[in-house]
């Protein structure tokens, strides 16, 4: 498109461009300030002056202009004139921003990025929507982030000038999904025998129908969909098809619609029974996320939880979509079923951070978790809790950042058609991933124990109890255990299991002289009969505050925090 001003009137125009108290920032921070949020403004001694820097959360936030910053949306053209010059203009402030989230996050902020499209034109986000989006962000414990516009697309390996390996956590659901509904199976609804050929009607009374459409008598909307079988204490199953959304009283033209769900039979299908948690939700992406799970079990109150769902029937109910703080094991929760809470994005620094300190090897959990607490902004000491969970977080997007660069060099190396090789090195990385959180959640209680001034051993070769187990953290250590004379009431044994599963019951066996053992995890939402048998073999569940809320009123009664279990050991 040609510029329709003079080169001169154009410098003229774009010199009186405004760098701060922006219209967007304007908006944003009347708004934030209306929802009782304080902050500073323009900060000099932060790099990149952030626009408003919330001290109280370790964060600051960044109002960008889409096209002084080269975002890529609808916003932003590159001018026809002196091409070159806006190239390499625009290509230093991506790179100025990139060194200053950099630095930032090495002193210990979060990052917040706002896009100028999420407030402003035809792809503008709802103003509610948007600012739910930063109140959960600023409140949760994601170290980067970013909010653009509905169009917005993410950008691909073509794309110049963009830094590969950040990571951007999501933190709540519904920046993953629009909505979602859920019901208890019936029989008709999952007996082979009863059921009308795979379908699932009832969707529009919660009003589902609003994500899925209105076909036409002589059509269907067909939905890409994942389906998954969950169950306690084995992986899930999983299955990748297409579903069909449509009237099933297509041949009767003259009788008002009535829309079912159909699916074919699949190895998910073939698990599901009466009495089954069905979820249904409409990803952002325009698919679908189908999850089953037995009632009463673990994993089907963490579903529940992670949508907003109350009471249920047999009739389907609307999703709350809760914008409070996805916590970790939830995230990892929804990964292992395939929704991506940890995506790859240009926000973040974190795998500058990781190759800036171990630049020619694959650092160990030890070590990235020492990275994790250094650049993290906690406050061990006053709120062990949440300083657990952060220190948590941030190792994982640190993790996952320098793991994607060494998948993405080892992809493009290839495996030469050897399948087996493919599989093994896939089977490395998972198990990697697995492995690597249970070991971090150690290094991250020792060190919380350590900053207390608690004094406690942890199983080794030379540190046993009885049929030589070996705890996980023993207070105030084997001595004092194996002294017949020392008082037990002055002794604990913690366990450490970021998910109990049936693990839980190798600590009743790890220190016959205590009747009461503890065990810290970070498994959300476990079943009350599962807890209530953990009660009456005497296991006390330690658990950080924030997952208290995945938790019934009446188990929240009797969990213990971080921090009252630190206390505890300190004053006996």
């Amino acid at each position: 498109m040609t510029d329709r001003l003079s080169p001169e009137d154009r410098s003229r125009v774009m010199s009186r461009v405004r760098g701060q108290n922006t219209k967007p920032e304007l908006v944003l921070r009347r708004a934030l300030h209306a929802r009782g949020f304080r902050y500073r403004l323009n900060v000099r001694d932060l790099p990149g002056r952030p626009d408003l820097v919330f001290p109280r959360y370790s964060a600051v936030v960044f109002v960008h202009g889409c096209f002084w910053h080269g975002h890529d949306c609808h916003l932003f053209r590159m001018p026809s004139t002196r091409e070159e010059f806006w190239k390499d203009k625009i290509g230093r402030n991506r790179e100025r921003d990139r060194k200053n989230r950099t630095e930032l996050l090495a002193r210990g902020w979060r990052v917040l990025e706002v896009w100028e499209c999420a407030m402003r034109g035809k792809e503008r986000l709802p103003p509610g929507e948007m600012l739910e989006s930063v109140e959960a962000w600023l409140t949760g414990h994601s170290s980067t982030h970013e909010i653009r516009g509905l169009g917005s697309r993410q950008l691909g390996a073509a794309d110049a000038n963009v830094p590969r390996g950040g990571s951007t956590v999501i933190d709540s659901i519904s920046e993953l999904f629009e909505g979602a509904a859920a019901k208890w199976l019936s029989d008709v609804d999952a007996e082979p025998n009863k059921s009308n050929q795979h379908e699932i009607g009832g969707l529009p009374s919660a009003g589902f129908k609003h994500h899925l459409g209105t076909p036409s008598k002589s059509d269907a909307h067909r939905f890409p969909a994942t389906m998954a079988y969950l169950r306690d204490d084995e992986p899930p199953e999983i299955v990748r098809d297409t579903v069909s959304w449509y009237d099933s009283r297509w041949r009767k033209p003259h009788r008002s619609p009535e829309y079912r769900l159909y699916y074919r039979d699949n190895s998910v299908t073939l698990q599901i029974g009466a009495g089954d948690l069905m979820v249904i939700a409409k990803a952002r992406d325009g698919s679908l996320l189908i999850v089953f799970a037995p009632a009463d079990s673990d994993v089907e109150a963490q579903v529940r939880h992670v949508f907003g769902f109350g009471e249920m029937g047999e009739r389907f109910q609307a999703a709350g979509m809760p914008s409070s703080t996805l916590t970790l094991p939830l995230k990892l929760l929804l990964e292992d079923i395939g929704v991506e809470t940890i995506a790859p994005d240009d926000a973040g620094g974190d795998l500058e951070l990781v190759l800036n300190r171990f630049p020619d090897r694959f650092p160990t959990t030890a070590e990235f978790s020492a990275l994790a607490r250094e650049v993290s902004q906690a406050d061990p000491l006053g709120d062990p809790d949440r300083t657990l969970l952060a220190w948590m977080e941030r190792e994982e997007a640190l993790f996952r950042a320098y793991e994607r660069e060494i998948v993405h060099e080892r992809l493009e190396r290839g495996f030469a058609g050897d399948v087996d090789e493919f599989i093994q090195f896939s089977l490395s990385v998972h198990n990697r991933r697995k492995s690597r959180v249970g070991h971090a959640f150690e290094n991250h209680l020792t060190e919380l124990f350590q900053r207390h001034g608690l004094r406690f051993e942890k199983g080794g070769p030379n540190r046993v109890t009885e049929n030589k187990s070996k705890p996980d953290f023993l207070f105030p250590g084997f001595a004092e255990y194996h002294d017949p004379q020392f008082p037990t009431s002055r002794m604990f044994l913690l366990g450490a299991k970021t998910t109990c599963k049936e693990r839980w019951r190798q600590v009743l066996a790890e220190g016959e002289r205590l009747k009461r053992k503890y065990l810290a995890t970070l498994e959300p939402g476990i079943s009350q009969t599962h807890t209530d048998e953990m009660l009456a073999h005497g296991l006390q569940l330690v658990v950080p505050l924030p997952i208290h809320a995945t938790y019934s009123k009446s188990q929240q009664m009797w969990l213990m925090e971080i921090g009252e279990f630190i206390q505890k050991v300190q004053t006996t």
